[in-house]
């Protein structure tokens, strides 16, 4: 991500390797239907775009432009893709690009930063929304990135995965010191990780890659 609107571009290059789980984007997608909807359907078509080619934008993609007929009304087709669209505003980014939206969203009060912020702790997310205030106004919301150091120090909760930055450090960091088993136990951490997150099953969370690879693999 080159020019991040609330974190620098160093910051959103940390993120890289962190991972937002589908779960939250999904619960997130979820609040964000209903700040957005309004009895005119037209109206919330209308809102529904306007978000859809926030992400869509920073996501690299192509804008919709959402036009009426000749009597100013909307194809059924129209409300069908706008609502489909809908679903994607999360899932389709990457973790950098993810934070930065919902920091902007939090901003325009589509998202409130606290409820956000339990959510990613939850997660064990390497990051938070932060409201700045100027003379006790509230202005705009950034993204805060926690330090490897941070996270490294930091305890986590019997329930939450492991950060994956923080194994991708320790990789790497084996690997500088060459102890290639110490590399290998990170990387199978990770993928376990990931794997986790993908299945996304509470009863798993105790248990092994080897364990469940067969659900992993079908999911």
């Amino acid at each position: 991500m080159k020019y991040p609107n609330h974190m620098t571009a160093s910051e959103a290059q940390e993120l890289v390797y962190d991972v937002v789980s589908d779960d939250l984007k999904i619960h997130l997608t979820r609040v964000l239907r209903g700040a957005i909807k309004a009895c005119d359907v037209d109206i919330q078509m209308i809102n529904q775009n306007n978000v859809i080619n926030r992400s869509r934008t920073i996501a690299g993609e192509t804008i919709y432009v959402l036009e009426a007929d000749g009597d100013g009304n909307f194809y059924p087709q129209e409300y069908a893709w706008h609502n489909g669209e809908m679903e994607l505003v999360f899932r389709r980014l990457s973790t950098p690009t993810f934070a930065d939206f919902i920091a902007e969203l939090a901003q325009d009060g589509f998202l409130d930063e606290c409820k956000v912020n339990e959510l990613l702790e939850k997660e064990g997310a390497s990051f938070r929304l932060k409201r700045k205030t100027r003379f006790a106004v509230d202005t705009t919301v950034s993204v805060e990135v926690f330090s490897l150091e941070a996270l490294d120090k930091s305890e986590r909760d019997a329930d939450t995965h492991p950060n994956i930055r923080v194994l991708v450090r320790r990789m790497d960091t084996a690997l500088n010191a060459g102890d290639f088993a110490g590399v290998l136990h990170a990387s199978a951490s990770i993928f376990e990780t990931l794997a986790k997150i993908v299945v996304a099953q509470p009863t798993l969370e105790n248990k092994t890659l080897k364990s469940f690879f067969d659900r992993y693999r079908k999911d």
